[in-house]
């Protein structure tokens, strides 16, 4: 957490124990999205070769959740440790599918006061 959100992804895929599946990365904070958004997006990564990062763009703007599939997240882990997920996927854009997001609930957070409001 000291190093701020990045650092507490970091940790947190450090610590998963997938197994071999992929593992779903996902904000606290977008209250809006809903089961049937978020069931139609699994379903989207699933019917895919499940080989590539799922990253869903609403209007050219990267939204959440990820899905990072298992053999990436491995390659992940040997990365530097100072490297963030999404500079090491800026710097694989050929192992990232861009999901076409069907609403903005994809990119809509509660970060203050106002975003609630």
């Amino acid at each position: 957490y000291k190093a701020g959100h990045h650092g507490s992804v970091r940790c947190g895929l450090e610590h998963v124990k997938n197994n071999g599946r992929p593992v779903l990365i996902a904000l606290a904070d977008q209250p809006f999205l809903t089961q049937a958004e978020l069931a139609n997006y699994v379903k989207s990564f699933q019917d895919s070769s499940r080989d590539m990062v799922f990253i869903p763009f609403y209007k050219e703007q990267r939204g959440h959740p990820v899905i990072i599939p298992a053999a990436l997240l491995h390659e992940f882990h040997r990365a530097p440790e100072d490297m963030t997920l999404r500079a090491f996927l800026d710097a694989n854009p050929a192992r990232v599918h861009d999901y076409p997001a069907p609403s903005v609930n994809f990119i809509k957070d509660i970060d203050r006061t106002e975003d609630l409001e």
